[in-house]
């Protein structure tokens, strides 16, 4: 850690959290079963195969979205200047980032994310409407100084 700080201090500010809330378990056998499995649904049937392959390319595309989501709470944007975050959006945010904290101060396993993913895709949910209204807030600024 003396040698190279700078390598454990990007191992714990991002990649630890990374980590965390990846899709794929390190520890598994496969993406979805934790132990070696005989048969199952999403080795069998195309449609369950299709669903999983859907939720992980949407998992790549949400992830993003939540941590703007965090972000645009913390920094108190929302529509419109004179509005703040809803309370469950905080509330969201605030759990997220105590989770993400707690387990990349400890260990930060995949498998301790999967509990939160409803919550971070519902995170992902309000910083894609937000960020869409905040980017067509500012457009309809600059339209507006543009005409006389």
């Amino acid at each position: 850690m003396v040698e190279n700080p700078a390598k454990y201090l990007g191992w714990y500010l991002l990649g630890k959290p990374f980590s965390l809330w990846q899709w794929g378990l390190i520890q598994s056998h496969d993406e979805i079963h934790i132990y070696p499995i005989r048969k199952s649904i999403f080795t069998s049937a195309q449609l369950a195969k299709i669903i999983n392959q859907g939720s992980k390319a949407a998992h790549v595309a949400l992830f993003p979205l939540a941590m703007i989501g965090v972000i645009l709470v913390a920094s108190g944007i929302n529509r419109s200047s004179t509005q703040r975050a809803p309370y469950l959006a905080v509330i969201v945010a605030v759990i997220l980032t105590y989770w993400s904290i707690l387990h990349t101060a400890l260990l930060s396993l995949p498998r301790y994310g999967i509990p939160m993913r409803s919550l971070l895709y519902l995170m992902a949910i309000w910083g894609f409407y937000t960020l869409i209204n905040v980017i067509e807030l500012k457009f309809r600024q600059l339209r507006g100084r543009r005409t006389p």
